[in-house]
Protein backbone atom coordinates (compact mmCIF):
# COMPACT_ATOMS: atom_id res chain seq x y z
CA UNK A 1 0.00 0.00 0.00
CA UNK A 2 2.99 2.57 0.63
CA UNK A 3 4.01 1.84 -2.51
CA UNK A 4 1.15 2.63 -4.33
CA UNK A 5 0.37 5.97 -2.56
CA UNK A 6 3.88 6.78 -3.13
CA UNK A 7 3.50 6.46 -6.85
CA UNK A 8 0.04 7.86 -7.00
CA UNK A 9 1.52 11.09 -5.62
CA UNK A 10 3.28 11.37 -9.13
CA UNK A 11 -0.21 11.57 -10.76
CA UNK A 12 -0.96 15.43 -10.52
CA UNK A 13 -3.36 16.51 -13.73
CA UNK A 14 -2.70 18.30 -16.98
CA UNK A 15 -2.30 22.21 -16.77
CA UNK A 16 -5.02 24.11 -19.14
CA UNK A 17 -4.35 28.15 -18.93
CA UNK A 18 -3.29 31.05 -21.22
CA UNK A 19 0.18 32.10 -20.25
CA UNK A 20 -0.37 35.56 -22.53
CA UNK A 21 -3.48 37.49 -22.03
CA UNK A 22 -2.99 38.62 -25.32
CA UNK A 23 -0.17 38.73 -28.15
CA UNK A 24 -0.43 40.23 -31.70
CA UNK A 25 1.73 39.38 -34.32
CA UNK A 26 3.73 41.40 -36.92
CA UNK A 27 4.26 39.91 -40.09
CA UNK A 28 3.97 40.99 -44.09
CA UNK A 29 0.99 38.24 -43.75
CA UNK A 30 -1.18 40.73 -42.24
CA UNK A 31 -0.99 43.63 -44.94
CA UNK A 32 -1.48 47.26 -43.62
CA UNK A 33 -1.68 46.37 -40.44
CA UNK A 34 2.28 45.03 -40.89
CA UNK A 35 4.92 47.43 -39.46
CA UNK A 36 8.13 46.72 -40.64
CA UNK A 37 10.10 49.60 -38.08
CA UNK A 38 8.75 46.56 -35.47
CA UNK A 39 10.38 42.91 -35.24
CA UNK A 40 8.95 40.52 -37.54
CA UNK A 41 6.87 38.28 -35.28
CA UNK A 42 4.05 34.91 -35.76
CA UNK A 43 1.49 32.72 -34.21
CA UNK A 44 1.49 29.56 -34.35
CA UNK A 45 -0.73 26.43 -33.27
CA UNK A 46 0.72 23.44 -32.42
CA UNK A 47 -0.63 20.60 -31.30
CA UNK A 48 0.72 16.62 -30.84
CA UNK A 49 -0.83 14.01 -32.91
CA UNK A 50 -1.49 10.67 -30.84
CA UNK A 51 -0.30 12.26 -27.94
CA UNK A 52 -1.95 9.69 -25.58
CA UNK A 53 -0.90 6.61 -27.83
CA UNK A 54 2.88 7.62 -27.63
CA UNK A 55 2.38 7.93 -24.09
CA UNK A 56 1.07 4.34 -23.58
CA UNK A 57 4.29 3.36 -25.62
CA UNK A 58 6.66 3.83 -23.74
CA UNK A 59 8.28 1.46 -21.21
CA UNK A 60 5.93 1.78 -18.72
CA UNK A 61 5.71 -0.28 -15.00
CA UNK A 62 4.80 -3.99 -14.84
CA UNK A 63 5.74 -5.18 -11.40
CA UNK A 64 8.73 -6.77 -8.98
CA UNK A 65 8.25 -2.72 -7.24
CA UNK A 66 11.02 -2.66 -4.64
CA UNK A 67 12.15 0.33 -2.08
CA UNK A 68 15.93 0.86 -3.48
CA UNK A 69 16.38 3.75 -0.64
CA UNK A 70 14.43 5.01 2.55
CA UNK A 71 14.65 8.38 3.74
CA UNK A 72 16.33 6.21 7.12
CA UNK A 73 19.01 5.26 4.87
CA UNK A 74 20.28 8.53 2.93
CA UNK A 75 20.32 9.94 6.64
CA UNK A 76 22.83 7.29 7.64
CA UNK A 77 24.60 7.39 4.05
CA UNK A 78 24.10 10.62 2.91
CA UNK A 79 27.19 10.62 1.00
CA UNK A 80 25.49 7.91 -1.18
CA UNK A 81 22.51 10.14 -2.47
CA UNK A 82 24.79 11.45 -5.19
CA UNK A 83 26.47 8.73 -6.18
CA UNK A 84 23.10 6.72 -6.59
CA UNK A 85 21.08 10.13 -8.30
CA UNK A 86 24.22 9.83 -10.38
CA UNK A 87 23.00 6.16 -11.92
CA UNK A 88 19.24 6.97 -11.97
CA UNK A 89 19.72 10.52 -14.05
CA UNK A 90 21.93 8.30 -16.60
CA UNK A 91 19.40 5.25 -17.19
CA UNK A 92 18.42 4.52 -20.38
CA UNK A 93 14.57 4.87 -20.98
CA UNK A 94 14.75 1.80 -22.48
CA UNK A 95 16.56 0.34 -19.32
CA UNK A 96 15.51 -2.89 -17.57
CA UNK A 97 14.45 -0.81 -14.54
CA UNK A 98 12.75 1.80 -13.66
CA UNK A 99 12.95 5.01 -11.14
CA UNK A 100 10.30 7.26 -8.72
CA UNK A 101 12.24 9.53 -6.71
CA UNK A 102 10.94 11.91 -4.02
CA UNK A 103 13.03 14.87 -4.11
CA UNK A 104 13.75 18.01 -2.83
CA UNK A 105 14.64 20.41 -5.68
CA UNK A 106 14.38 24.08 -7.34
CA UNK A 107 14.92 25.84 -10.39
CA UNK A 108 18.06 28.60 -9.72
CA UNK A 109 17.54 31.92 -10.83
CA UNK A 110 19.37 32.34 -13.97
CA UNK A 111 16.28 30.16 -15.43
CA UNK A 112 13.34 31.38 -14.32
CA UNK A 113 12.85 34.26 -17.22
CA UNK A 114 13.12 31.24 -19.95
CA UNK A 115 10.92 29.40 -17.81
CA UNK A 116 8.52 31.50 -16.58
CA UNK A 117 5.74 31.15 -19.37
CA UNK A 118 5.30 27.36 -18.47
CA UNK A 119 6.89 26.11 -15.11
CA UNK A 120 7.95 22.32 -15.43
CA UNK A 121 7.53 20.72 -12.55
CA UNK A 122 4.02 21.64 -11.73
CA UNK A 123 2.11 20.70 -7.79
CA UNK A 124 -0.80 20.68 -6.35
CA UNK A 125 -0.77 23.69 -3.67
CA UNK A 126 -2.74 26.02 -2.25
CA UNK A 127 -2.22 29.61 -3.94
CA UNK A 128 -2.13 31.74 -0.37
CA UNK A 129 -3.48 35.47 -0.61
CA UNK A 130 0.29 36.97 -0.07
CA UNK A 131 1.50 34.80 -2.91
CA UNK A 132 -1.10 37.20 -6.09
CA UNK A 133 0.57 39.02 -8.08
CA UNK A 134 -0.94 42.78 -7.91
CA UNK A 135 -2.91 42.41 -10.42
CA UNK A 136 -4.63 38.93 -9.18
CA UNK A 137 -5.03 41.13 -5.84
CA UNK A 138 -6.65 44.20 -7.67
CA UNK A 139 -8.94 41.87 -9.18
CA UNK A 140 -10.07 39.89 -5.28
CA UNK A 141 -10.41 43.25 -3.99
CA UNK A 142 -12.68 44.85 -7.07
CA UNK A 143 -14.70 41.62 -8.07
CA UNK A 144 -14.71 39.01 -5.38
CA UNK A 145 -14.99 41.85 -2.16
CA UNK A 146 -11.38 40.41 -0.97
CA UNK A 147 -12.70 37.01 -0.15
CA UNK A 148 -9.71 34.50 -1.71
CA UNK A 149 -10.49 30.64 -0.74
CA UNK A 150 -7.05 28.94 -0.31
CA UNK A 151 -7.72 25.87 -2.23
CA UNK A 152 -5.68 22.98 -3.35
CA UNK A 153 -5.34 23.39 -7.06
CA UNK A 154 -2.64 22.24 -9.66
CA UNK A 155 -0.19 24.98 -10.09
CA UNK A 156 3.17 25.44 -12.60
CA UNK A 157 5.38 27.49 -9.78
CA UNK A 158 9.19 28.23 -9.56
CA UNK A 159 9.11 27.79 -5.76
CA UNK A 160 11.35 24.77 -3.88
CA UNK A 161 10.01 21.39 -4.54
CA UNK A 162 9.56 19.73 -1.03
CA UNK A 163 8.39 15.88 -1.12
CA UNK A 164 8.35 15.91 -5.15
CA UNK A 165 7.51 12.57 -6.38
CA UNK A 166 8.61 11.63 -10.15
CA UNK A 167 9.74 9.90 -12.79
CA UNK A 168 13.07 9.00 -13.27
CA UNK A 169 13.19 10.28 -17.30
CA UNK A 170 10.84 13.42 -16.31
CA UNK A 171 13.76 14.38 -13.65
CA UNK A 172 16.21 13.82 -16.70
CA UNK A 173 14.29 16.60 -18.64
CA UNK A 174 13.93 18.90 -15.62
CA UNK A 175 17.39 18.67 -15.11
CA UNK A 176 18.36 19.78 -18.74
CA UNK A 177 15.88 22.59 -18.13
CA UNK A 178 18.42 23.80 -15.18
CA UNK A 179 16.56 21.48 -11.96
CA UNK A 180 19.03 21.39 -9.19
CA UNK A 181 18.36 18.65 -6.86
CA UNK A 182 18.83 19.66 -3.31
CA UNK A 183 17.96 16.08 -1.63
CA UNK A 184 16.62 12.78 -2.36
CA UNK A 185 14.95 11.08 0.22
CA UNK A 186 13.55 7.83 -1.45
CA UNK A 187 13.53 5.90 -4.24
CA UNK A 188 11.00 3.27 -5.34
CA UNK A 189 12.10 1.02 -8.58
CA UNK A 190 10.18 -1.44 -10.87
CA UNK A 191 10.88 -3.76 -13.99
CA UNK A 192 9.43 -1.75 -17.10
CA UNK A 193 8.78 -3.25 -20.71
CA UNK A 194 6.25 -1.55 -24.07
CA UNK A 195 3.20 -3.74 -22.75
CA UNK A 196 0.72 -1.54 -23.85
CA UNK A 197 2.67 -0.75 -27.53
CA UNK A 198 1.20 -3.49 -29.39
CA UNK A 199 -2.39 -2.76 -28.65
CA UNK A 200 -1.29 0.96 -29.20
CA UNK A 201 -0.41 0.25 -32.64
CA UNK A 202 -2.81 -1.94 -33.67
CA UNK A 203 -5.71 0.70 -32.93
CA UNK A 204 -3.45 3.21 -34.39
CA UNK A 205 -2.94 1.84 -37.90
CA UNK A 206 -6.60 0.64 -37.75
CA UNK A 207 -7.74 4.53 -37.14
CA UNK A 208 -5.75 5.41 -40.07
CA UNK A 209 -7.62 2.75 -42.41
CA UNK A 210 -10.67 3.52 -41.27
CA UNK A 211 -13.24 4.21 -43.88
CA UNK A 212 -15.76 5.92 -42.04
CA UNK A 213 -16.15 8.63 -38.97
CA UNK A 214 -17.26 5.77 -36.61
CA UNK A 215 -14.22 3.86 -36.82
CA UNK A 216 -12.23 6.72 -36.99
CA UNK A 217 -13.87 7.93 -33.23
CA UNK A 218 -13.95 4.24 -32.03
CA UNK A 219 -10.09 3.44 -32.68
CA UNK A 220 -9.11 6.81 -31.74
CA UNK A 221 -11.27 6.32 -28.54
CA UNK A 222 -9.82 2.28 -28.22
CA UNK A 223 -6.72 3.80 -27.45
CA UNK A 224 -8.12 7.21 -25.15
CA UNK A 225 -10.43 5.36 -23.03
CA UNK A 226 -7.29 3.11 -21.58
CA UNK A 227 -5.78 6.29 -21.23
CA UNK A 228 -8.53 7.74 -18.93
CA UNK A 229 -8.79 4.80 -17.11
CA UNK A 230 -4.77 5.08 -15.59
CA UNK A 231 -5.57 7.91 -14.88
CA UNK A 232 -8.77 7.55 -12.71
CA UNK A 233 -8.91 8.47 -8.99
CA UNK A 234 -10.36 5.37 -7.82
CA UNK A 235 -10.67 6.80 -4.12
CA UNK A 236 -13.43 9.06 -5.67
CA UNK A 237 -15.79 5.80 -5.91
CA UNK A 238 -19.07 5.69 -4.61
CA UNK A 239 -20.70 2.42 -4.17
CA UNK A 240 -24.65 3.64 -3.61
CA UNK A 241 -27.24 0.53 -2.40
CA UNK A 242 -31.11 1.35 -3.17
CA UNK A 243 -32.28 -0.55 0.20
CA UNK A 244 -35.89 -1.04 1.47
CA UNK A 245 -37.01 -1.42 5.60
CA UNK A 246 -40.22 -3.40 5.34
CA UNK A 247 -39.48 -6.94 6.90
CA UNK A 248 -36.57 -7.99 9.15
CA UNK A 249 -34.98 -10.02 6.83
CA UNK A 250 -34.34 -6.15 4.82
CA UNK A 251 -33.27 -4.87 7.77
CA UNK A 252 -30.65 -7.69 8.53
CA UNK A 253 -29.28 -7.13 5.31
CA UNK A 254 -29.14 -3.16 6.13
CA UNK A 255 -27.41 -3.91 9.51
CA UNK A 256 -24.86 -6.46 7.29
CA UNK A 257 -24.20 -3.52 4.90
CA UNK A 258 -23.67 -0.57 7.56
CA UNK A 259 -21.04 -2.89 9.29
CA UNK A 260 -18.68 -2.62 6.56
CA UNK A 261 -15.73 -0.46 7.28
CA UNK A 262 -16.53 0.97 3.45
CA UNK A 263 -19.29 2.50 5.09
CA UNK A 264 -19.66 6.23 5.10
CA UNK A 265 -23.46 7.63 6.28
CA UNK A 266 -27.37 6.34 5.27
CA UNK A 267 -30.19 8.31 4.89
Amino acid sequence: MAMHDFTEKAKRGGIAMAAHQYFKANNPKMGVAFNPSKPTTWISYVDANNLYGWAMSQFLPIGNYRWEASPEYFKQNQDKQKQILNVILNTKPDAARGYFLNIKAHFSLKTHDYLQDLPPAVDNIAVKKENLSPYITRLVENLDGGQFPETEKLVPHLSKQEDYVIHYQKLQYYIKLGMVVNEVTQILSFDQDKWLAPYIAKNTNLHQQAKNAFEKDFFKLMNNSVYSKTMENVRKYQDVKLMKMTTDQDEKKFLKKIRKPSFKYAR
